[in-house]
């Protein structure tokens, strides 16, 4: 997510629905290429409503709002905002599911949440408001979108066929506003943007096919240490809060393994 989050920072000046766009095009033929090679069986049509009318719109909100916000601000300073998502996930999680994290994950979990603050530290007082407002919902849309994945694999539905349906609708929804919008012409950053979302949605969405959603997310957070190193790749200035939030977020991220 944080190479995804970099390539995002590169492309800077490329309108935020041709970057929803292309990676939706990257992603959704593998997804579907991949759901057929392990013989995925289709959900039942109350599963395909559930998610055509919801999951759909969440994720189509989650990649404007967070593309958006990162486009706005330093990735150092905005990327580690969407490690609140797995606050949002545990309430979501208990009231939907009905799973909570033992004693240790939540400890687990708030090292991951603690460290994100201070990753974000001061500097977030700094950054565009509307950045900061935006990825905050993508947090909140991402929370709810994750626990009705969660929800959908539990009931069964195969994780490579959720992930290219959800995702192919969101494409659908982007498709006419990046008609209207200049065409981008960095089409190397442009594939890898694809391939690095590809990837997380790979094991984003095993991951929840195998544990409850707030484990997987707190432990996609590690991503947040990624941002600090490739911030600081970017010659963004990090300061002794965000390199000590980084090592907190990995400690947490770590400690899921005793879990």
């Amino acid at each position: 997510m944080a190479v995804e989050h970099f390539c995002v920072r590169r492309l800077s000046h490329v309108s935020t629905t041709w970057l929803m766009l292309i990676r939706f095009a990257i992603a959704v033929p593998t997804l579907t290429l991949g759901a057929v090679y392990v013989n995925a069986s289709l959900p039942n049509v109350a599963d395909i409503a559930i998610i055509v009318a919801v999951l759909v719109p969440l994720e189509a909100a989650i990649g404007w709002l967070q593309i958006s916000a990162i486009q706005r601000g330093q990735q150092s300073t905005i990327g580690p905002l969407y490690g609140l998502s797995v606050v949002f996930v545990v309430l979501f999680e208990w009231g939907v599911v009905g799973e909570l994290p033992s004693f240790s994950g939540l400890a687990s979990i708030i090292a991951v949440v603690g460290g994100s603050l201070m990753v974000a530290g001061p500097n977030l007082f700094s950054v565009s408001g509307s950045a900061v407002s935006r990825m905050t919902g993508a947090a909140i849309c991402g929370a709810l979108a994750v626990t009705l994945t969660r929800w959908l694999l539990v009931s069964g539905v195969p994780p490579l066929v959720v992930a290219a349906m959800s995702y192919a609708g969101a494409a659908v929804v982007s498709i006419p506003r990046s008609v209207v919008v200049g065409r981008p012409n960095n089409w190397a950053w442009l594939f890898g943007l694809g391939c690095a979302f590809t990837g997380v949605a790979v094991f984003h969405f095993y991951g929840l096919s195998l544990a409850p959603a707030s484990y997987v997310v707190a432990a996609k957070r590690s991503s947040i240490a990624w941002d600090v190193v490739l911030g600081w790749a970017s010659r963004e200035k990090l300061d002794r809060w965000q390199i000590t939030g980084a090592a907190i977020i990995l400690g947490g991220c770590m400690a899921f393994y005793a879990v």
